[in-house]
């Protein structure tokens, strides 16, 4: 009679039995529970699989998450558009004021000129050095009015649409993929 493995279960009866997964040996009514005790565990298995399948089905949760992550692309539009219209009015503003200042300090000269002008002629009294101190003001205006409109100071420093990296200011990652290739799209 050859050597027998006792059983892994009452270590009494020899295990005639062997399991090919966990590899103990079993007696018959021994292997029979634990044949029964497997397809136990089988069908919880099963039924975590199909747990998941109806959990895969209902894409109502990932919907949502798509609708949330959404909204929050469309407010961080939203405020951003405000962002720029607001830079967009101020440099306005500030473009009106910055001529507006120029011109009206040319205006203020031209009124001097007016003045000064209409006292001479009032009084009869001028001689050619005031007509040429007033002739040489009212050229000096005129060459600050024209380099106001033909060559103005004022200009506008902007970053143009193609230098701004716009998916480097807004884009999506995967916090859990830490190996995987971000997919970024270019606009």
């Amino acid at each position: 009679m050859s050597k027998q493995n006792p059983c892994s279960v009452c270590q009494k009866e020899a295990g005639i039995c062997n399991c090919a997964g966990c590899k103990a040996f079993f007696c018959t009514k021994d292997f029979m529970d634990h044949r029964q005790w497997l397809s136990g565990e089988f069908e919880k298995v099963v039924e975590a699989r199909n747990h998941l399948l109806q959990e895969l089905s209902e894409k109502d949760q990932i919907n949502h998450l798509q609708t949330t992550l959404c909204s929050q692309i469309d407010q961080w539009e939203k405020i951003t558009l405000e962002k720029v219209r607001c830079a967009a009015k101020k440099t306005r503003d500030d473009v009106i004021q910055l001529l507006n200042d120029k011109i009206n300090g040319v205006e203020n000269e031209f009124d001097n000129v007016t003045k000064q002008l209409r006292a001479l002629e009032e009084m009869k009294n001028f001689v050619e050095d005031d007509l040429t101190y007033l002739n040489n003001n009212i050229h000096k205006l005129e060459k600050q009015l024209r380099q106001i409109t033909e060559h103005p100071s004022v200009t506008l420093n902007k970053e143009e649409n193609d230098q701004i990296e716009w998916t480097s200011v807004i884009y999506a990652t995967d916090k859990c993929a830490h190996d995987k290739k971000v997919i970024v799209v270019k606009c």
